[in-house]
């Protein structure tokens, strides 16, 4: 399965939640859950009452934040009943933000891939404490719950991401004519597996997307008379970069080690 992170700054849970809501009323009957954590209630007034309540606890100078929408998407070559997304949805809840967070969760199923989206609050349940995560324990989190899926449904062969190794050969966006969806499921499918500086040499060998600028740094991409930018796909390029310094400087510190070794030898 794929968890896509979206930050939101402004603090708009109606806005969140309805399109949450509008998006799950073409669902198949049958083919539903909702899930409610730490709100007292169920339905649109008791999530917005909750999740209002807890805004008062946010230092707003500390945490820019104010809430969470995560997406998990599962590849539509796999049967993924409602039992198994709302199972994987509440594991992937425990793994990444514990029993103190405020979430709402509903399952999207009238497309030909079954995804889930949630909502959470970004403090901790009546505490000041944000929900933060480096971008090193987001996929240490995502890691873990594909064990987990591994383990407890094998039969979602193709729904593996961040266990499975990397095919070297990935397909160019061949068509002429792309949407906005199938250019960014590209570029997340990128972001996945390469560090970004290769990420940006990728888009630059591309025969379909050129890279734009901002103030002088990559922003986004675009084709055609259309564009779309690195954070509308998901994609915070910031954290991007701090992760790969980390791993540079990991790797570094591992060399000297090494040399020290063979010197004391």
């Amino acid at each position: 399965m794929v968890v896509k992170t979206v930050m939101w700054q402004n603090f708009a849970p109606s806005k969140l939640y309805y399109y949450i809501e509008n998006g799950a009323k073409k669902n198949p009957k049958g083919m539903d859950f909702e899930l409610y954590h730490n709100i007292s209630g169920f339905g649109a007034s008791d999530v917005m009452d909750t999740f209002k309540a807890n805004e008062k606890y946010r230092n707003t100078s500390r945490s820019k934040n104010a809430l969470i929408h995560d997406i998990i998407s599962f590849s539509p070559e796999d049967e993924v009943s409602i039992d198994i997304a709302r199972d994987l949805c509440q594991k992937y809840l425990e793994l990444s933000y514990g029993e103190d967070a405020i979430h709402y969760a509903r399952v999207h199923s009238h497309d030909k891939h079954l995804h889930i989206h949630i909502m959470t609050h970004n403090c901790r349940l009546m505490q000041s404490k944000s929900l933060r995560k480096s971008q090193e324990e987001f996929y240490a989190v995502r890691r873990v719950l594909e064990d987990y899926q591994k383990l407890q449904y094998p039969q979602l062969t193709h729904s593996l991401v961040y266990t499975e190794p990397v095919k070297e050969v990935e397909p160019e966006l061949e068509t002429s004519v792309l949407d906005r969806g199938s250019v960014i499921e590209k570029l997340q499918d990128w972001q996945r597996y390469m560090d970004y500086q290769s990420f940006l040499a990728k888009i630059l060998q591309s025969d379909t997307l050129n890279l734009y600028y901002r103030a002088g740094r990559p922003y986004g991409v675009y084709w055609g008379d259309q564009k779309v930018r690195f954070k509308t796909a998901g994609i915070d390029v910031e954290a991007w970069q701090r992760a790969d310094l980390l791993k540079s400087l990991a790797k570094r510190q591992q060399e000297v080690e090494k040399e020290d070794r063979e010197r004391d030898k």
